[in-house]
């Protein structure tokens, strides 16, 4: 996996203070990428004191987050899979990606069409809207691609069976 330089994420920047409900939300968005981070990196990014980032973090932790803490030289903080589910952050790619995969799923079944296509329209209204366009192309070319391909494989199918 790739390392994520902590500079590069970026969720609520030019901020000249930053609520404790964003500034966790921000913390979460770094820790889901899986890497550990020490606390000089977070503190840096965050723009907070040691004393601040400890209070968020036993706050992630309050709430059901699973953040392990391992000390080797300086503490380093780690997002774990535990008992709830973070909300995830994506980037535009992800989301780009994300949105192209739902629309190459296709099915007969109706619930399953129904519940696709309600995941997608969340991606779509929550995107940022410099990314909205790219989301909904995306979702576009994978449900003709993703028609083109079913029917043929269902054609093959048939001549197979048949």
């Amino acid at each position: 996996m790739k390392r994520v330089d902590i500079s590069e994420i970026s969720v609520f920047e030019g901020r000249p203070k930053c609520p404790p409900f964003l500034r966790g939300a921000e913390l979460m968005a770094v820790l889901q990428t899986g890497q550990a981070f020490t606390g000089e990196e977070l503190v840096g990014k965050l723009g907070v004191d040691k004393r601040t980032l400890r209070r968020d973090i036993q706050g992630l932790r309050a709430v059901g987050f699973e953040v392990e803490t391992t000390r080797r030289g300086e503490n380093s903080y780690r997002l774990v899979r535990g008992e709830k589910m973070p909300p995830l952050v994506f980037d535009d790619d992800e989301l780009e990606m994300l949105s192209f995969a739902l629309a190459y799923f296709q099915t007969d079944d109706a619930e399953l069409k129904k519940r696709v296509g309600a995941l997608n329209r969340r991606i779509r209204d929550v995107a940022p809207w410099h990314v909205v366009g790219r989301v909904e192309a995306a979702y576009r070319v994978a449900m003709r691609e993703g028609i083109a391909t079913w029917y043929a494989a269902k054609a093959a199918r048939e001549k197979q069976a048949g």
